[in-house]
């Protein structure tokens, strides 16, 4: 019964444990670290961009891997496993940080957008109008382009995969380059 039971959590978690959404209970910290690991194999980040287009990161392209800093079995060391029945109707919840690792170059090397920088529409400045009679001067719009900033996308795609993110806009992480006058 009840001894047996606690013997078992010396080196499991507890009843309904999550960790990072999982559930973990009754699961080692090797078991779960493969889940994590699994998670991070199968990840893939959706960037959206302007003018409806879309590209994916596949971890797999990239080496993405994920590491360990013991806090897993730290969890286990602080456990009481004579308190195990406190735990049959809700067990606690962590949120660990996964170490990821991924290659650099294999990132920058990833094709982050399906346009051409060099063909990509430039950011174009807000501009005085040439005088029109009658009408005086206006005020031309700035046109926001559709150039990014690779420099920045690459940091907001790190970031995003250093968070295992499923999504990111570019637009919204300010990736693009932008008009130094606005209207």
């Amino acid at each position: 019964g009840y001894i047996y039971q606690a013997g078992a959590y010396t080196d499991t978690y507890f009843p309904n444990t999550t960790v990072n959404g999982m559930e973990v209970g009754g699961k080692t910290a090797g078991e779960v670290k493969e889940m994590i690991a699994s998670e991070a194999a199968l990840y893939r980040l959706c960037l959206s961009m302007r003018q409806g287009e879309t590209a994916q990161i596949f971890g797999n392209e990239i080496g993405l891997l994920a590491e360990f800093d013991g806090s897993l079995e730290e969890i286990l060391r602080q456990q009481d496993p004579y308190s195990w029945p406190l735990y049959l109707l809700r067990g606690p919840e962590y949120d660990i940080k996964a170490l990821i690792s991924y290659d650099e170059a294999q990132l920058a090397a990833a094709r982050l957008s399906q346009s051409d920088p060099e063909t990509a529409e430039a950011p174009a400045d807000a501009v005085i109008s040439e005088y029109e009679e009658g009408k005086g001067y206006s005020i031309l719009p700035e046109s926001e382009g559709a150039r990014l900033n690779q420099e920045r996308t690459l940091k907001a795609a790190e970031e995003a995969i250093c968070g295992l993110l499923p999504e990111l806009d570019l637009d919204q992480a300010g990736c693009y380059d932008a008009p130094a006058v606005r209207s």
